[in-house]
């Protein structure tokens, strides 16, 4: 899958920088090993370090387990994982030769899948896959809705910042959420990323599910093996419907 970042001016990036600086301090404390080190490239540990060493306080509520680790959705009240929605964010203002969504839901459908294997005990039921599939997408699983919305936020906010490069990441976020925000679209927006439903589909579809290097990297792929046409058939599937769904709620 081609990735879909464009070429923007200079302005664009050099905010884009400062912006990545704001979420490798985020990223550090969850997402800083091999997969993300291709995704989003190498954690700045000095900015890291001087962070720290300026606010502790600041360091520690960004902890896994800190206070800033989830932000509440306005929208349904879930939890988002910030962090997580932190490191998405990098990976897609990264320059790379991974496409952008790598970092982000496409990366997350490559542990889905993996997810899908071992809860079917490596099913090649079309039927099973597709029953349990729906159950991962934004379920108790590793693509959880937490994560799951976290992708989705991140997409939409890194297009509010490359459309406007005035705006800060602060102020990006602030809208976003707001009462009358494009997160009350989070799913229309997300899909109109792609420029429609059909292109929407066409990514998904195209995303390698089985040789990406996310599934390579699991750990899980000895046990499992390269998943098969089903397995992949089911979680694309139930990724699809599950955002076509969502955004069919959602205000017109």
């Amino acid at each position: 899958m081609k990735s879909r970042q464009r070429r923007f001016p200079l302005s664009y990036q050099r905010f884009a920088t400062i912006v990545k600086m704001f979420c490798h301090g985020f990223r550090s404390k969850v997402y800083a090993g091999f997969k993300w080190a291709i995704t989003a490239g190498t954690i700045d540990e000095r900015h890291v370090q001087y962070v720290e060493s300026k606010s502790k306080s600041l360091s520690k509520f960004f902890e896994p387990n800190g206070e800033g680790a989830f932000l509440k959705d306005p929208v349904t009240g879930n939890k988002i994982d910030f962090l997580h929605m932190a490191a998405t964010l990098d990976g897609i203002l990264s320059v790379s030769p991974i496409p952008d969504d790598l970092s982000g839901w496409a990366g997350d459908l490559q542990t889905a899948v993996i997810d899908l294997q071992r809860n079917t005990n490596d099913s090649n039921d079309l039927k099973i896959l597709q029953k349990e599939a729906k159950k991962i997408i934004g379920g108790n699983s590793s693509f959880s809705t937490s994560d799951l919305l976290a992708d989705i936020d991140a997409v939409n906010i890194a297009n509010m910042i490359r459309e406007n490069s005035k705006l800060h990441l602060s102020d990006a976020i602030e809208k976003y959420y707001s009462k009358s925000g494009e997160v009350n679209r989070r799913f229309s927006e997300f899909i109109e990323s792609f420029g429609g439903k059909k292109e929407f589909k066409e990514a998904v579809n195209s995303v390698n599910l089985k040789t990406g290097p996310i599934v390579m990297d699991s750990g899980k792929f000895e046990k499992y093996g390269i998943p098969t046409d089903n397995q992949v058939k089911a979680i694309r599937e139930a990724f699809i419907n599950h955002v076509l769904n969502q955004a069919s709620k959602e205000q017109k």
